[in-house]
């Protein structure tokens, strides 16, 4: 009778963490083509169909979405710490509504939010942003594409307060209507970003990756580019300005900045309000208005003398007062 009791209390406390982590949702969940939203699905034998159901119904906050197959996945917001993963499984299409965001981000300040293989499509520009993160400790996007909308490509929002950190790395962004790569303080917050955009192609957008910082925070903004490609646009290849009275850091190496722009308008590279420029190992090339250049002083240009800026039609456009192109020594 004893043991008897014993086995019972036993099964009532394995329901019960059963029943605990259930209502905690899964660390690990899957999704696939052939899947159901349901309750109770995410295991690999009876995955979910759509990441938006997964997210608000099965992963637990910190937890991981796999993708199983290739399949469309519909859109989705993101409002807790996350990571959604394709790991070579084959397309992973995550498409936006006319007129919607393909991946919203409204998550916490601490929350960590990671994306790596996705095909993020705006289907022929109806789709507003491809991944547009207003709120959020940090973002990572790996290995994705990010295609026809009728906005921008990655807008980074910063609103609120505190820093959000933003890597993006291994990923195509192009032929959008509006920016390929933002970057954007909005007056409406004090916060700030730390970015660094490593081995990105950002080609065929309005302009390539821009920054706007134009908040209150006292915080320095600082954007680091390196092994990008930011040709082809039809504004900027990288443009900017520092609104920001904490100021603003750019760092471009090893990069690309050609055939951007118009003979009236646009450039390789075009920044305007207080910040620093630095320009190492790059090569800004065959833009029909300018190559380097800024709309307005101050602004500071540090070069470490070993970048090819040539046949533009102007290769350095600054304006008068503004400081010169420095050359730095290399240490």
């Amino acid at each position: 009778m004893t043991r008897h009791l014993t086995a019972l209390a036993a099964a009532a406390a394995i329901g019960c963490l059963c029943t605990i982590a259930h209502a905690t949702g899964a660390n690990r969940v899957w999704v696939s083509g052939k899947g159901s939203d349901a309750p109770g699905c995410g295991a690999p034998t009876a995955p979910c169909r759509s990441l938006q159901y997964a997210h608000d119904n099965i992963v637990a906050t910190g937890g991981e979405i796999d993708i199983l197959d290739p399949a469309g996945y519909g859109a989705i917001t993101i409002t807790k710490a996350i990571s959604i993963v394709n790991d070579g499984v084959g397309t992973a299409g995550v498409q936006s509504g006319a007129g919607n965001s393909a991946v919203t981000v409204n998550a916490g300040a601490g929350d960590s939010i990671y994306l790596r293989g996705l095909n993020i499509d705006g289907v022929q520009y109806s789709g507003a942003t491809g991944i547009l993160l207003n709120t959020g400790g940090s973002l990572k996007v790996v290995n994705c594409v990010v295609r026809h909308f009728n906005a921008n490509g990655i807008e980074v929002r910063a609103l609120g307060t505190g820093l959000t950190s933003v890597t993006i790395s291994d990923t195509l962004v192009s032929d959008n209507n509006g920016i390929g790569v933002l970057f954007d303080t909005p007056t409406t917050g004090t916060g700030w970003i730390v970015a660094t955009v490593d081995h990105v192609i950002s080609t065929q957008n309005e302009d390539g990756i821009d920054f706007d910082m134009q908040n209150a925070s006292t915080f320095w903004n600082r954007i680091t580019l390196a092994n990008v490609v930011a040709n082809n646009n039809n504004g900027f290849g990288v443009a900017g300005q520092g609104l920001n009275p904490g100021g603003t850091g750019l760092m471009v190496d090893s990069s690309y900045t050609n055939y951007n722009g118009s003979a009236s308008s646009g450039g390789g590279i075009g920044v305007a309000g207080p910040m620093g420029v630095y320009l190492s190992r790059s090569i800004v090339a065959g833009n029909p208005n300018y190559g380097v250049g800024n709309g307005t002083s101050p602004n500071s240009f540090y070069t470490a003398g070993n970048n090819w800026i040539v046949s533009n039609t102007t290769d350095i456009d600054l304006t008068t007062g503004a400081p010169m192109l420095t050359t730095q020594p290399l240490q």
